[in-house]
């Protein structure tokens, strides 16, 4: 009779944490549901037009997202608009400023990108290294990626090229794939079909903690593709640029599909790096390991930390997402001293406990409700 009313309050949780995702993304995607990467709308106003003009006092839209900015005696310069560049967590609009055929400035508009990765790259000063440039010559300008925050800096890369495309009136430009890039994609292919490997031929378990090596150091150190909560409630809100992160996109693929065959809780088990990472050091250490949950209780303690996060997303708390969990400590040159110590809490406790993040992680939650494994 105890064992009914639990599963009942349990199915009663996953009906509410459901109805709660759908607010959240509503509320903030002004119920306009985005399944692709189109953008909405991006105004243009006065003091925008002022930080790259402080002489302007009025604007006119010549062609879409194309600005004439003028000043009280005459035409004071250009303004280009760019919309539909997406980088971690959604858009990077990007307003880019000329005067005659030389760019002055481009301004980073609001964007949904974790604070420390947009920190890092105009420390950089990567939007500086097209100053003074001729808007002819951008499509051929060799300019790099920040590495630490590649997926944000190349989203700006890819937007001011496709201005400048925009402007001329040329087709779109593409990034040019370097050996770097080639081998890296190619690691992160070979582990996705590693782990199909690895889940499916039992005489290879016994060189399981190789395959978790390879994990944390491919997937998490390298490449820096982790499913999170972040990353899907920019989904949510924005769209999925899959085309521009197929990477992350394959892992949610692989998540949702691969519990279709049998296979519960792949991504946590076999794709997950801090997975990994926690594995790496349970299998090390000689304690007795614990499993950490709440007896009796008919919610996990991830349910429980998941719905705390999305009913602060309802109530409209501004809460950058990526505090909420130790990912980004696997972007080394950018995770700060918080999430270190962060990420030194789990391994501490992954000395005593089976994998401990793992009872609270909100993201295995989400992907894992979706199978009600």
């Amino acid at each position: 009779m105890l064992k009914k009313q639990i599963q009942k309050k349990a199915g009663l949780y996953h009906y509410s944490l459901f109805i709660i995702l759908i607010v959240v993304v509503g509320i903030s995607s002004g119920w306009d549901f985005k399944f692709d990467s189109k953008s909405d709308k991006i105004n243009i106003d006065l003091k925008l037009i002022r930080e790259i003009f402080p002489e302007a006092n009025n604007w006119i839209e010549t062609n879409e997202n194309v600005f004439k900015v003028l000043s009280p005696n005459d035409t004071t310069g250009m303004g280009i608009l760019v919309s539909k560049n997406h980088g971690y967590g959604g858009r990077v609009p990007l307003f880019i400023g000329m005067k005659g055929d030389t760019i002055i400035k481009i301004q980073l508009l609001a964007n949904n990108e974790t604070t420390e990765f947009m920190e890092y790259i105009k420390q950089d000063k990567l939007l500086s290294k097209w100053e003074g440039m001729n808007i002819n010559k951008v499509s051929y300008a060799e300019v790099d990626a920040v590495s630490g925050a590649t997926e944000s800096s190349i989203a700006i890369i890819r937007g001011v090229r496709q201005g400048a495309a925009q402007y001329l009136k040329e087709e779109k430009t593409q990034l040019k794939r370097d050996i770097s890039s080639i081998a890296k994609d190619s690691l992160f292919l070979l582990v996705i079909l590693l782990s199909i490997f690895m889940s499916h031929v039992n005489s290879i378990k016994k060189y399981r903690w190789i395959y978790l090596v390879i994990v944390f150091l491919v997937i998490g150190i390298y490449t820096g593709k982790v499913l999170s909560v972040k990353l899907l409630y920019g989904w949510l809100t924005n769209g999925i640029a899959w085309r521009t992160n197929w990477q992350s996109t394959t892992l949610l693929i692989m998540a949702l599909t691969m519990p279709l065959f049998d296979k519960a809780k792949f991504y946590c088990n076999y794709l997950c790096p801090m997975g990994a990472f926690q594995e790496l050091i349970n299998k090390i250490s000689p304690a007795k390991k614990r499993n950490i949950n709440l007896k009796s209780s008919p919610l996990s303690l991830s349910e429980i930390y998941l719905a705390l996060i999305l009913i602060s997303l309802v109530l409209g708390f501004k809460i950058e997402l990526s505090y909420l969990e130790p990912f980004m400590v696997f972007i080394i040159k950018v995770a700060g001293a918080v999430l270190f110590a962060f990420a030194s809490v789990i391994a501490i406790m992954s000395l005593f406990f089976n994998k401990p993040w793992c009872a609270f992680c909100p993201t295995g939650c989400l992907i894992n409700k979706v199978h009600n494994k």
